[in-house]
Parts: structure tokens; C-alpha cells; sequence
């Protein structure tokens, strides 16, 4: 995955963490403070636009992440 994560890049659910890394995310929040990032994200899932999945990757709201199953040793 390329350090510009975005939500389903090639294809695949970017763990939460890598989200968090990538260089648009730390500029978006470079003068906010942490609390904000969580109301964000928080509100995010509250209006189904993300969901996280049970190994903490992110997916759009449109899909489903109990129909996907990705294999873990490739990603």
C-alpha cells in the first residue's frame, strides 16, 4: 500500500493505523487535537459512511465488510 492510504485503495480496506500515517491525514489534523480526530472518525461511522471491521481496517459505507473476506496473508 502507498504512504497516500485511502479507503479501499486497489481494492483493499486500509487498516486504521495506516490511514493515520498517511501524509493527507497528519496535514488535515497537523492543527487539531487528538480528540478531534477521534469526534471525526467517531461521527464517520455514526453516519455509515465508514465501517471497521473486526480487524480494524477501514471500508467505505456502502460495503459491507462481513460480505468481504480477504485473505490475511496477502494484505
Amino acid at each position: 500500500m502507498s504512504p497516500d492510504c485511502a479507503v479501499l485503495e486497489h481494492g483493499r480496506p486500509p487498516p486504521l493505523h495506516k490511514l493515520q500515517r498517511a501524509a493527507w491525514y497528519q496535514a488535515l489534523y497537523a492543527r487539531l487535537t487528538p480528540k478531534t480526530r477521534q469526534r471525526d472518525l467517531r461521527q464517520l461511522r455514526e453516519q455509515a459512511l465508514i465501517k471497521q471491521d473486526d480487524h480494524n481496517r477501514l471500508w467505505p459505507g456502502f460495503v459491507d465488510p462481513a460480505d468481504n473476506s480477504i485473505d490475511e496473508s496477502t494484505g
